[in-house]
């Protein structure tokens, strides 16, 4: 069994809306949440995606980190993370091209909700039934 590390709080509640000079935010869309209900979407992906984000480039219209500077800040092996660059191409959130080089990667805006439930009918059933399996819950709970 696994010992879980615990570290220490800074006690600072985080203000979205607070502006700080020590702190640089990634700016991510916030339709990338939809897509842990499409089948084998995996949320780590999300992380993922906010590093292409990251590294993207707006003069060149790409991001061209390396996989070692990807693995790196993922926190995973470089077989994982090209497996999990894949899925991300896979699901329309990047486009990763080669052209000479080192490997270019362009990050797509994510569907909305809407049209993603449109293209991805199993994303839809699985957000209904975890609703349906919320409220069954709360009405077992008595908190409805």
């Amino acid at each position: 069994m696994t010992q879980q590390l615990l570290l220490p709080s800074t006690e600072e509640v985080f203000n979205k809306l607070e502006k700080s000079k020590e702190s640089f935010f990634v700016k991510m869309p916030a339709d990338i949440m939809n897509y842990v209900h499409v089948p084998n979407y995996k949320p780590e992906y999300s992380y993922l995606y906010a590093i292409i984000v990251d590294y993207y480039n707006v003069d060149y219209g790409y991001a061209y980190p390396t996989e070692w500077q990807i693995s790196r800040r993922y926190g995973k092996g470089i077989q994982t993370v090209r497996t999990h660059l894949r899925a991300l191409e896979s699901f329309g959130l990047i486009k990763i091209s080669k052209p000479k080089g080192n490997k270019i990667y362009v990050p797509y805006k994510p569907l909305s909700k809407r049209e993603l439930f449109e293209k991805c009918p199993e994303a839809q059933k699985k957000f209904t039934d975890n609703i349906q399996a919320e409220d069954a819950e709360r009405r077992r709970g008595g908190r409805i």
